[in-house]
């Protein structure tokens, strides 16, 4: 059994995305198969949108996919400052 946070998966997303959408479920299976061996799965969103409305966006998102993973809000005035740093 792994420590919470020892293999982190970093999920850069907008709610928009079809792909993004398309992906949820697997990654919300990854969440609850290997969460307890030491994965923590967070999602970013990097919605075009000023910040209170992404994270309204966000929330409704993590609701409607029924996400099991923490789901961020880039800070800031505009998204992908977070996303750039890590190509």
């Amino acid at each position: 059994s792994g420590k919470a946070g020892e293999l982190i998966l970093l999920d850069f997303l907008t709610t928009r995305c079809l792909p993004c959408k398309q992906f949820a479920p697997a990654v919300t299976r990854l969440q609850s198969e290997y969460g307890t061996r030491g994965l923590e799965v967070i999602g970013l969103t990097c919605d075009e949108a000023d910040e209170p409305q992404r994270r309204a966006v966000a929330g409704q998102y993590q609701r409607a996919e029924r996400l099991n993973y923490l789901l961020y809000v880039e800070p800031g005035r505009r998204p992908g400052a977070v996303m750039r740093r890590f190509n």
